[in-house]
């Protein structure tokens, strides 16, 4: 089932590699219909709902969801066990995240004043999207993080692109065909996630057979153990990668933070797009060799 040889990692790579070149290709040439159908302000308010959705993610499961991978190596041998172990760490990541999304969405103030300050917004409906996008992202990352660290990168690039394909016909469809500009943007990557966290959750449901088990919760106290240290290096990186967007915003306005990110997204997309694919398809490797050290 493992495989590490330097060829089989390369082809493992090569998955990554070509869903991102295929999602870059498919923005670069989608690029005349977004920037015709969103004006600068809508770019902005975009721009915001990434950084809303990307915090959420850091804090609705405190890293516990990282640990899962350290299982999948030292119990591969052990389905029935390793589907109980996972099965605990997989639904109370989905338990916290849910709850998280759903005490943001009772109190928007949280997000509406620290990332959107008093910028007038075409409805108030936006600051929802990027709460629940962060939640179903979270439930597709579950099976994303599986496929990496088996190294099943052929099945990772099919529902990859089965999302890539969704995500912008829709958009196109919510811009082009419905003008409903940038709600219909944001509602279109929504409706897009979800759907895909919906299919995720049966895949892995498929191949791991999770399950809650009592007996074994001492794992989600170790999870935690184990993830929250990665909360603050997350939170630093969110910080390099956002927090220009939100201070642009209190000092100057919107349309000036859409066209900051535009042009920051598309020069600093080159470095992912090298790096990006090795570095899902080598980290397996890095996984296995821990274990040998440690075991």
């Amino acid at each position: 089932m493992y495989k590490y040889n330097t060829t089989f990692l390369l082809k493992n790579s090569f998955w990554y590699f070509a869903v991102d070149a295929i999602g870059k290709g498919m923005l670069f040439v989608l690029l005349p219909v977004y920037t015709s159908y969103l004006s600068p302000i809508d770019y902005g308010i975009v721009a915001l709902c990434l950084t809303v959705d990307s915090a959420i993610t850091i804090f609705s499961s405190f890293g516990i969801d990282l640990f899962a991978s350290r299982l999948l190596f030292r119990f591969r041998d052990k389905r029935e066990l390793l589907g109980t172990l996972l099965g605990n760490i997989y639904y109370t990541t989905l338990l916290l995240a849910f709850s998280t999304s759903l005490i943001v969405s009772l109190f928007p103030d949280l997000v509406r004043k620290p990332f959107f300050a008093d910028s007038e917004l075409p409805t108030a409906a936006i600051i929802f999207f990027p709460i629940w996008t962060a939640f179903f992202r979270k439930v597709s990352h579950s099976l994303f993080g599986y496929q990496k660290t088996c190294l099943m990168g052929k099945q990772y690039f099919k529902i990859n692109l089965i999302q890539l394909v969704s995500l912008h016909s829709m958009k196109v469809i919510a811009l082009v065909f419905l003008g409903y500009g940038v709600v219909g943007f944001l509602a279109a990557e929504l409706i897009t996630i979800a759907l895909v966290a919906v299919v995720s959750g049966f895949v892995l449901y498929r191949m791991v057979r999770p399950r809650i088990s009592f007996n074994k919760m001492s794992i989600i106290r170790q999870s935690f153990f184990y993830g929250l240290p990665s909360v603050p290096s997350a939170i630093s990186g969110w910080v390099t990668q956002y927090i220009d967007r939100i201070i642009l915003l209190k000092l100057m306005d919107m349309w000036s933070v859409g066209i900051y990110t535009f042009a920051v997204s598309i020069t600093s997309q080159l470095f992912h797009f090298v790096w990006g694919p090795f570095r899902s398809g080598i980290n397996p490797e890095f996984f296995k060799r821990l274990e040998k050290k440690f075991i």
